[in-house]
């Protein structure tokens, strides 16, 4: 298949802000005790070359599990300054965690072709909640992470 397929075939729709396309398709029933969230939820996620994840961070776990595409290049950027990247593809890691509280942002490697995307499931523990979700800002991440300054220049509009 290609994104248009699974675009149509899952229903997914664009995610503001963010970027990229999804759909939630899953929500936990139960409650954590004395909060208002959930205990996970889960969303189908698909990028393209015009449509990367801007970097972005959450107080929850986030799992990323590769489906079908292309290879991708994710950015983690941790509280304490340092960063790395993760490719996720078929040939190298197939899930990868993001901690909470950790800056990231995911594009198609460099060298994908132009009708490149891919496909992922993506569950957030405890629940993916709009109000928590926060948005990086270049010129901040920046200047807290001046190493990583060409890749978040990518992973930012």
């Amino acid at each position: 298949m290609d994104a248009a397929q699974i675009i149509a075939r899952y229903d997914l729709q664009p995610l503001p802000g963010e970027g990229g396309y999804f759909r939630r398709f899953y929500t936990h029933p139960r409650q954590l005790t004395g909060s208002a969230s959930r205990l996970a939820s889960a969303i189908f996620f698909l990028i393209t070359k015009d449509s990367f994840s801007a970097m972005h961070r959450l107080p929850s776990d986030e799992l990323f599990h590769f489906y079908e595409g292309n290879p991708t290049q994710m950015l983690q950027l941790d509280p304490t300054g340092g960063g790395q990247i993760f490719r996720l593809c078929p040939d190298h890691e197939r899930a990868v965690v993001v901690p909470g509280g950790v800056w990231q942002g995911m594009r198609l490697a460099d060298d994908a072709p132009d009708d490149a995307f891919a496909f992922f499931g993506v569950s957030v523990h405890p629940e993916f909640r709009d109000e928590e979700f926060e948005l990086g800002e270049r010129a901040a991440l920046c200047a807290a992470y001046p190493a990583w300054r060409s890749e978040i220049e990518c992973l930012t509009r």
